[in-house]
């Protein structure tokens, strides 16, 4: 596997599986399936290399058949092709696109897409950038390095609402970020939310500022500023960026929460 260029990307189909014990590798793309074809309409695969465009298509397309795979050559292209009120969709966003540079295109694409979860793609992965990808409101940051079954946790990740960071990267910038051990088992902090904080804690992870959150939960500002602070002291954070670090080396699930519905349920992956 390449460990220098997105090569491995092309690969993808190949390796899907590879990470599954054999008697449970057809039970497992099965259920991949069925969560792409539930939670995602379409994704975007926004790249300005054809190859790697085709590559990430390619292990999509084996994931899940019937979800719609659109390719985009430029950020620009991908707005135009997204409309403006388009649900159940997700973005996998190349963080290097001509005419952007550093984090412009995930800045871009969440201000003018802010309800689809972003997904990165990128050839370089220090620490201190993947940080400022997490702080721009992406649900995810998949090295091009990377061997081809880490798309496939962060899609699995992102299915159930949670967020995807490189493992090498996750305990160090908690540490660099002062993270606050919680004093409790993580399962009871979880479920001492209330079903409207594990909604505001979903739209968290998908980098909603408090006015979209507001918005989106018809509640005011002041009550999603109070129910943060009841997550973060929950979480045992005192920053968002904390809080989507912790959902990230935890492996907490979101699935299952309507920002909607008032009888959310909020899971945690053992």
């Amino acid at each position: 596997m390449c460990r220098t260029c997105g090569g491995c990307w092309w690969r993808l189909g190949a390796g899907l599986e590879r990470g599954a014990p054999k008697s449970l590798r057809p039970t497992l793309n099965a259920k991949m399936m069925r969560m792409m074809q539930l939670e995602f309409q379409c994704v975007h695969v926004v790249d300005d290399h054809a190859w790697i465009r085709a590559g990430v298509v390619q292990g999509l397309r084996q994931m899940a058949p019937s979800t719609r795979c659109e390719e985009h050559a430029s950020v620009d292209a991908a707005l135009t092709a997204i409309a403006p009120d388009s649900q159940d969709e997700l973005v996998i966003l190349d963080l290097q696109m001509p005419g952007y540079s550093g984090l412009d295109a995930v800045l871009a694409m969440r201000r003018a897409r802010p309800q689809l979860p972003v997904l990165v793609l990128s050839g370089a992965e220090e620490l201190g950038l993947v940080k400022g990808v997490i702080e721009a409101g992406a649900c995810g940051f998949v090295p091009k390095s990377a061997p081809a079954q880490a798309l496939e946790h962060a899609l699995q990740l992102i299915l159930q609402g949670g967020v995807y960071l490189p493992p090498t990267s996750l305990s160090v910038l908690g540490a660099e970020d002062g993270r606050v051990p919680s004093a409790r088992p993580r399962r009871s902090v979880l479920e001492a939310l209330t079903p409207r904080q594990r909604q505001v804690l979903l739209c968290v992870a998908r980098g909603l500022p408090n006015k979209a959150i507001a918005r989106q939960l018809g509640i005011s500002g002041t009550t999603v500023k109070t129910h943060v602070t009841h997550i973060f002291d929950a979480l045992g954070v005192r920053t968002r960026t904390q809080a989507v670090y912790v959902i990230a080396q935890e492996g907490v699930s979101l699935a299952g929460i309507d920002p909607g519905s008032a009888d959310a349920r909020l899971t945690q992956r053992l």
